[in-house]
């Protein structure tokens, strides 16, 4: 009787180990394929945020202005600096958005206060990368030599 009772027990438990493991295993599954879409639905709100700003045509126009007097310059800082709030608070999982153009100018609106903008940006590989991606998306990461700190 100790044997037989010793063999079932030794049974069931290799078997529920087994139902455990599937288990786990699908849970663990789930989980990954959710965050994998979570990201995905993030990083499509980013491209069609960053879409939205590229397709704005004020600001494309504003952005390309070379040769205006002082206070038009002033009135299109501001104007830039609106649509980029417009956009910045249209989502509340975003912490900053810089536009660096061409020409070496600068604009931003972040959630706390201005950060401190690296005028050698155009000297980082980073930066290289964006020149040569001719207008395409690029994700960077997280990058320690940032236009922004």
């Amino acid at each position: 009787m100790t044997g037989i009772l010793i063999l079932i027990s030794v049974v069931y438990y290799y078997r529920t180990i087994s139902i455990i493991h599937t288990k786990v295993n699908d849970i663990a599954e789930k989980n990954i394929s959710q965050t994998a879409g979570l990201f995905n639905s993030l990083l499509q709100g980013y491209n069609s945020l960053s879409k939205s700003l590229n397709s704005n045509y004020e600001l494309t126009r504003l952005l390309q202005e070379t040769h205006v007097k002082e206070t038009v310059a002033i009135e299109n800082e501001r104007t830039i600096t609106n649509i980029i709030g417009a956009a910045y608070y249209s989502r509340n999982d975003i912490t900053g958005i810089h536009i660096l153009t061409d020409r070496g100018k600068v604009y931003s609106y972040e959630r706390q206060f201005a950060g401190v903008i690296d005028n050698n940006y155009a000297q980082t590989s980073w930066y290289n990368e964006l020149n040569a991606s001719s207008g395409n998306m690029v994700w960077l990461g997280m990058m320690p030599g940032s236009p922004i700190n």
